[in-house]
């Protein structure tokens, strides 16, 4: 039989495991072993006729590599390997029991099992479609067990399935984080050398095995959790919110084709955007659109003073209605979000690294006194955003079209869209090409304290504060 000759961190994970393990560890100190190890366990567990088992890698190459020759080893040892094939990855052990190696780019290979188990390994560098679309159908039957082992990537998929396993509504979820530094693995010397050699981030990453948030991320600075961890607005913080010199504003980005998203965000007297609804649809034309959103604006006791949409929309028409009926229809003026740049290229970057430091917390002096702790600039009132909240936490910067619009798999990003339209349009400066209502600019830049870029100190860009000390 199999000899589980563990290191104390993997017999604390063995002891402790749950039907979805996520295991998250630092470079080499025995994750790969000891996914094998609970692969063939299971199997030999497995009172299924003739149960499968797979242990996948990123590629077809790694699972040769990194997986082939030690299970074939175990497996010899234990005296459990009945026949092999190499080209298929295929390991045959007692009572019609197959333990399958397999790379998750070879599409054809990933179909038409039923799994009593799969590990997977360096699961963070997998497509979350590999697990979602393919292996946890898999599962279903036989209630089988998943083992996501890996050293982060980010706060990718596998942040999302680590959060499951601090979830204490989850019970047949688990997470382990096993920090090299901490195993007893790799000597001290050697520990050491790595800290004075590689960057703070990668040491951080592949050592200590930390999520590092800003990875390949849109906006990595945001948190979907509670303030004052994270840019979420707890509900009742927001009914006590002082709204009494605050903006209220829409802002949508109109999908012909794809989602239409509308956005009602307060903005309060330094400058902070705070998304309070949302409206998603697909396929509707805006006359439908406009009793939609109508029925929603009547809810809310203060009417929204402007839309924002990108300029290209005043464009748009459906049937015999434009975007500017439909904000007159509302009762709000229509407003093209600022282009600051001549090309889309540079307004997509520039409304990023704007959102991006929104979602940082920052001490102002002029927060209300309930504020107990630094409020970042960009916060969304809690369970009122789901689908922005879901773009900003798995969108990854690498899906830009860099036309100013993202994709998220096959989907545009429609609520990230419309969060750019207003943060641009937020950020006042020089026009181009739009006559200017000068009393609503003025109303707007003295509440908002909001100072022209050009003379005198350097400002904050959206609250027109003084950057520098704790302001900047």
């Amino acid at each position: 039989m199999l000899e589980l000759d563990h290191y104390d961190w993997q017999t604390l994970v063995w002891q402790n495991m749950t039907r979805f393990t996520v295991m998250v560890a630092g470079r080499q100190i025995g994750k790969t072993e000891l996914l094998i190890d609970r692969a063939v366990t299971k199997l030999m567990d497995s009172q299924v006729r003739r149960p499968r088992a797979w242990l996948t890698t990123r590629r077809y190459k790694q699972a040769h590599e990194n997986l082939w020759v030690r299970a074939v080893e175990k497996l010899e040892r234990a005296r459990l390997l009945q026949s092999k094939n190499e080209t298929n990855l295929e390991l045959r052990l007692p009572g019609g029991r197959i333990l399958f190696l397999k790379g998750i780019d070879d599409k054809d290979s990933l179909v038409g099992e039923t799994l009593v188990f799969a590990g997977m390994d360096e699961a963070a560098l997998h497509d979350a479609a590999a697990w979602q679309g393919t292996i946890r159908p898999m599962l279903a039957v036989h209630n089988g067990e998943a083992v996501f082992s890996t050293t982060p990537r980010g706060r990718n998929w596998i942040y999302e399935l680590f959060q499951l396993g601090l979830d204490p509504k989850r019970p047949e979820w688990s997470c382990f984080h096993l920090n090299a530094e901490e195993a007893g693995i790799i000597s001290e010397a050697e520990l050491a050398e790595m800290r004075d050699t590689m960057s703070p981030e990668e040491y951080a990453q592949e050592i200590r095995a930390e999520f590092l948030n800003y990875t390949g991320l849109f906006c990595p600075e945001f948190e979907s959790r509670f303030h004052p961890r994270g840019n979420i607005l707890p509900w009742d913080a927001w009914v006590n919110y002082p709204k009494a010199d605050c903006i209220f504003i829409c802002s949508m980005d109109w999908g012909l084709a794809h989602n239409t998203v509308v956005h009602w965000i307060c903005i309060d007297p330094v400058g902070r955007m705070l998304v309070f609804d949302e409206y998603v649809a697909q396929g509707k034309n805006l006359h439908q659109l406009e009793a939609d959103i109508k029925a929603k604006v009547a809810r809310h006791p203060t009417k929204p003073k402007y839309m924002v949409v990108d300029r290209s929309m005043f464009n748009r028409r459906a049937e015999d209605f434009t975007v500017t009926t439909l904000a007159a229809q509302l009762g709000a003026r229509l407003k093209g979000c600022i282009p600051y740049m001549k090309s889309s290229d540079s307004n997509f970057d520039f409304s990023r690294e704007r959102l991006r430091s929104m979602c940082v917390p920052e001490v102002i002096p002029d927060d209300p006194p309930s504020a107990a702790a630094p409020m970042p600039r960009f916060m969304i009132v809690e369970g009122k955003a789901p689908k922005l909240v879901g773009e900003l936490k798995k969108t990854d910067i690498r899906y830009a079209d860099r036309k100013g619009h993202l994709v998220l798999g096959a989907q545009e990003v429609d609520a990230i869209d419309s969060i750019r339209y207003a943060v641009m349009e937020t950020v006042r400066g020089q026009r181009m090409g739009e006559e200017e209502d000068q009393g609503w600019d003025a109303q707007v830049r003295k509440t908002m304290r909001i100072k022209r870029a050009g003379s005198g100190p350097r400002y904050h860009p959206v609250s027109g504060l003084p950057m520098g000390g704790a302001n900047g």
